[in-house]
């Protein structure tokens, strides 16, 4: 009877020893996912700048595009639709909203 009972007290020991492991395993991968997927987002802002002398809608497109635009035309065209422009004509003086993208981590 001793050694059933000696056997009986191993497996519960085993069992419970495999759900602690299991829960712990399971704790840290969720860790390193959540983790990994909260450590950079992607976020849009936008900037006001003030057109001066001499500036061209695609020479503000080249000092601020990022790697989120496939082309500056793409980029451009989406500063002259933020800014409600129908031709890519800016005036010294005048103001633009210019949108860009920035990582930041959580």
């Amino acid at each position: 009877m001793n050694v059933k009972r000696i056997n009986q007290e191993v497996i519960v020991a085993s069992i419970i020893s495999l759900i602690v492991l299991c829960v712990i395993f399971i704790g840290v991968i969720t860790e390193k996912t959540v983790a990994s997927a909260s450590t950079t987002k992607d976020e849009k802002y936008v900037m006001s700048i003030r057109i001066e002398k001499g500036d061209t809608l695609w020479g503000i497109a080249k000092e601020n595009i990022t790697s989120h635009y496939e082309s500056i035309d793409e980029y451009i065209e989406e500063i002259m639709e933020c800014n409600s422009l129908t031709s890519d004509t800016i005036h010294e003086g005048q103001f633009l909203i210019i949108p860009y993208y920035s990582s930041l981590i959580n």
